[in-house]
């Protein structure tokens, strides 16, 4: 009998011990794309809840999705004072791509040239418009074109579109 009483005291004490500490790790989900912020969701164990959360920027929740590049810090305290921090870097995010389609003389002809910047080269091109077969037209660069309305769609390194308009009336 005694020892069984020993063994759920020290049992006890070890669980006690487990307890006091706080364990956190995060979800992060970095955006790569402009327009859109980075997600970081943090989990707690351990300690007593309720928890609090102080982030170096304000912020006072588990999860953000309001977080633009650079380092952050969040405290995390439990119910009894406890406290342990988590720190993240988070990457900048690229700035939007944009897009300018010119007309250039080419000999005898005129062409249309999509410019791209921003987001994250290299980039693809996919132009679409009046007699233009799907697909077929993924360079920069478009050549024998009628008068109408063109669109040309860039993506980057990372996957982000940008869409581009142009009228020609001739």
């Amino acid at each position: 009998m005694i020892r069984v009483l020993l063994l759920v005291i020290f049992t006890s004490l070890a669980l006690g011990a487990s307890a006091q500490q706080l364990n956190i790790s995060a979800n992060v989900s970095e955006s790569n794309c402009s327009g859109t912020l980075h997600t970081v969701s943090i989990k707690v164990s351990g300690g007593q809840a309720p928890y609090t959360y102080q982030w170096s920027d304000g912020g006072t929740t588990a999860f953000r999705n309001d977080l633009k590049g650079g380092q952050y810090t969040c405290t995390v305290t439990d119910g009894k004072g406890l406290n342990s921090v988590y720190q993240t870097l988070l990457s900048d995010i690229p700035e939007a791509i944009s897009i300018e389609i010119i007309e250039v003389e080419e000999g005898n002809s005129t062409i249309l040239k999509a410019q791209a910047k921003g987001g994250q080269a290299p980039y693809t091109y996919l132009w679409i418009g009046k007699g233009l077969n799907s697909g077929q037209y993924t360079q920069p660069i478009l050549r024998n074109y009628t008068a109408g309305n063109y669109q040309v769609v860039v993506q980057d390194a990372n996957g982000c579109p940008a869409i581009q308009n142009k009228i020609i009336n001739n």
